[in-house]
């Protein structure tokens, strides 16, 4: 894939990313402040987060909760003391370490300036002080209530133990809630960089031509239709290496970097539509290599889901990459597809990139639209038998075509890839 094309898709994922959360946010939001009914958000919720007037101008929320919770604690004080403090210190946050006791006791004179301001002025008015929100009970279990946290503001609350053992067990059950969710979002993140790493892309092309003359660029068939071009020259093409005559006592080079794609396989040329067996010269790493892995991989027309992928581990085990073969192009929509093109890919662990080249048979090389689209996808090789690399900052991966048959398409030669074996030979560059 070219530079560009990864870096357009880095893009998406970094805007698609962005705007899920922004997305997930507003949804998470709207959904907390205007659905939900706020006696099931603020259940639990400490009374201290409830509204207040800082100026003690007009009475709010957490002013009619304290002066409930004062004449709970003056009606169980008459009768029992002790249980009316603990009930009071519960609701009021102290014994649940959600306030301390200043901040309580801060609460209850707020709300006991409230309801004197009210009551005064109900009074000032000729009015009933107890006719208003607040009565004149009100005001005294205020200051009761308020006296006895004065009383007693120094002292260190005491919290019951089931309270400690359940924000223990909150705590220990949300840290590994949030650890399994960060491990799961991580695994996922990691899972779509490999696949667009991998870039198993595949292209559907379709064509109206007549089986009875190939196409031309001057075609006017309607619909789609495959223009039929020059054959691509040879320095738009990674090729195959190509059979050389053997001179002098040695018939084919030895020594590592004699040709461009480092040890050569000879092959015998190949009659479109025919197999023909490669003859190949053992392989030998070049200098600072070593072969660590070979793999074996068959393709037959009519393997519609064709994906080959092979873990790659260095000696000790360790992975170190991946390599494979999937479908790159398909001709038409016939049932079984044919196949024009196979990218080969190589996945490089420590690098974390991913090299692809694309074995094309000949029509598709041949045809303009054909193979700039392939371009994209990786350097193309045309579909010969002999052997090609793909190489990677740490990985060198030959790759023999063996038995390779075509088969024409419309009456074209070399048109889409009847069978073919492939064998990589895995070797880590140092």
């Amino acid at each position: 894939m070219s530079n560009a094309s990864r870096s357009g898709r880095w893009l998406w994922i970094i805007i698609a990313v962005v705007v899920g959360i922004l997305v997930g946010s507003a949804l998470g939001l709207y959904v907390a402040y205007a659905m939900l009914p706020p006696e099931f958000v603020l259940r639990d919720g400490p009374p201290r987060i409830l509204r207040g007037d800082p100026t003690h101008a007009t009475s709010q929320y957490r002013d009619f909760y304290v002066t409930h919770v004062a004449k709970i604690y003056a009606d169980l004080a008459l009768t029992n003391p002790d249980v009316a403090w603990t009930e009071a210190q519960a609701e009021l946050g102290i014994t649940l370490g959600d306030a301390t006791p200043l901040e309580a006791l801060q609460m209850v004179r707020d709300a006991a300036l409230v309801a004197s301001n009210e009551n005064k002025a109900d009074s000032a008015n000729g009015g009933n002080p107890d006719a208003g929100r607040f009565t004149l009970a009100d005001e005294y279990n205020l200051k009761l209530l308020g006296d006895k946290l004065e009383a007693s503001k120094d002292q260190q609350p005491v919290v019951p133990q089931d309270v400690i053992n359940a924000r223990n067990s909150f705590r220990l059950y949300g840290g590994l809630g949030l650890a399994l969710l960060t491990i799961f979002l991580l695994g996922g993140l990691f899972f779509v960089l490999s696949l667009l790493a991998r870039e198993p892309a595949e292209t559907i092309i379709t064509s109206n031509t007549s089986a009875a003359s190939p196409p031309t660029s001057d075609s006017t068939s309607s619909g789609t239709s495959a223009t039929y071009v020059k054959p691509a020259r040879r320095d738009e093409l990674m090729d195959v290496i190509e059979p050389s005559e053997p001179s002098g006592p040695e018939p084919f080079p030895t020594e590592p970097g004699n040709a461009p794609f480092g040890p050569v396989v000879v092959a015998a040329p190949v009659a479109a539509g025919a197999a023909a067996a490669a003859v190949v010269r053992p392989s030998s790493p070049m200098a600072s290599e070593t072969l660590i892995k070979e793999f074996h991989s068959n393709y037959r027309h009519g393997m519609e889901r064709y994906d080959e992928s092979f873990e790659i581990n260095s000696p000790s085990g360790d992975l170190v990459g991946e390599c494979g073969a999937t479908i790159e192009y398909r001709f038409g929509l016939d049932v079984p597809a044919r196949v024009m093109a196979l990218t080969v890919w190589v996945f490089d662990k420590p690098d974390f990139q991913s090299t692809s080249r694309v074995l094309a048979t000949p029509f598709a090389l041949n045809t303009e639209s054909i193979r700039r689209e392939l371009a994209t996808r990786g350097e193309l090789v045309e579909a010969k038998t002999g052997t090609f690399e793909v190489v990677t900052t740490s990985l060198r991966v030959e790759v023999d075509v063996r038995s390779l048959a075509l088969q024409p398409i419309e009456g074209i030669a070399g048109g889409y890839i009847d069978t073919v074996e492939l064998d990589f030979r895995v070797y880590r560059r140092s």
